[in-house]
């Protein structure tokens, strides 16, 4: 009979496992790394090694982007990253949302 093996070892063994959780932390810590920035920006995932942030205004992007070196230096001490992308996205807006979803969907169109 094989001596048992603990789950913890086996998934140790697998190749790229241990970044694509040490990514996976970090994309869940990005509020604490980002402070005040947090209300205000979201980390998405990594891909090929650069944390991808989505910010909802062009002056925390700009602050963001002011403070990359400090930002990627804590990630670093999680995972593995290269640099950090930020883009800037519109903040979502429940009054649109309302104001669409008060409209009869036509066929053929999908409602979020």
């Amino acid at each position: 009979m094989a001596e048992p093996v603990r789950v913890g070892d086996l998934l140790a063994e697998m190749p790229g496992l241990h970044d694509r959780m040490a990514e996976a932390r970090l994309v869940e810590t990005w509020p604490t790394i980002a402070g005040a920035a947090a209300a205000r920006s979201r980390a998405e995932g990594v891909d090929q090694g650069v944390l991808q942030v989505a910010v909802d205004s062009s002056g925390w992007l700009h602050r963001l982007t002011l403070e990359e070196s400090r930002l990627i230096a804590r990630c670093r001490e999680i995972a593995a990253i290269r640099s950090i992308r930020f883009r800037l996205v519109a903040p979502p807006d429940p009054a649109a949302r309302a104001v669409r979803s008060s409209f009869p969907a036509v066929e053929g169109e999908v409602c979020s």
